[in-house]
């Protein structure tokens, strides 16, 4: 009387349904382990300032003073600049992203970088970021709960 075919087709759908949430349970779980759980992150007492900023088109530098205004000292950081409207910013120092000195806790270096090919023609607006580091596992890890970005207006 009742056809035997519909019930093999819904015992063929629950059966695809708990193959694919087992699959994805031990998807998840094979991942929760391979993945790092905590990211390292900065203190919250580091706190990094830009002063005295000097930007000169002819000789192509821009020339400022990096201050640690935090309670640990700061071995590293990544400094960016651009033009204004840009959201995501050149690197001036890549690859050399660790001071020769740490900056001690109220202490501050004088840093200057070549920007020729970073400069555009008749643009005089600018901003610097710096974006200090830690270092983990001896890979160089950026801060993301810090960083300080200036406007500059370079003659």
């Amino acid at each position: 009387m009742f056809s035997k075919k519909g019930v093999s087709l819904i015992v063929s759908y629950t059966l695809l349904i708990v193959i694919a949430i087992g699959i994805s349970t031990i998807v998840y779980s094979s991942l929760k382990v391979w993945l790092p759980s905590d990211t390292e992150e900065c203190p919250a007492d580091m706190f990094v300032t830009i002063e005295e900023i000097n930007c000169d088109t002819t000789a192509e530098t821009i020339t400022f003073e990096l201050s640690n205004r935090g309670l640990f000292n700061i071995t590293s950081a990544f400094i960016r600049f651009g033009e204004q409207e840009r959201t995501v910013l050149d690197q001036l120092n890549p690859g050399l992203e660790n001071f020769p000195e740490p900056i001690a806790p109220g202490k501050s270096i004088l840093r200057s970088f070549n920007i020729a090919d970073k400069l555009v023609l008749g643009e005089t607006d600018y901003k610097l970021q710096v974006q200090p580091a830690i270092i983990i596992d001896r890979v160089i890890t950026p801060c993301k709960n810090l960083l300080v970005t200036q406007d500059v207006v370079c003659n």
